[in-house]
């Protein structure tokens, strides 16, 4: 897949078993050292599958 890439930092995540296309996630560091993983409508990456909790996983940048 080709995009074009921020000029920031940047954190990209794809859902692997998104059907029928692929699904990518991109994060800008610049303005949030934390995101969260899950079912969840709070969550900034959300994965619609029962088996994945609220908030499945957090990612924390430290010290860029």
């Amino acid at each position: 897949m080709d995009f074009e890439k921020p000029e920031d930092d940047y954190l990209i995540m794809e859902s692997v078993k998104s059907a029928p296309a692929k699904v990518i996630h991109v994060f800008f560091l610049d303005k949030t050292n934390e995101f969260k993983i899950g079912r969840s409508v709070d969550t900034d990456m959300k994965i619609a599958d029962i088996s994945v909790s609220r908030v499945h996983s957090l990612i924390k940048i430290k010290n860029g």
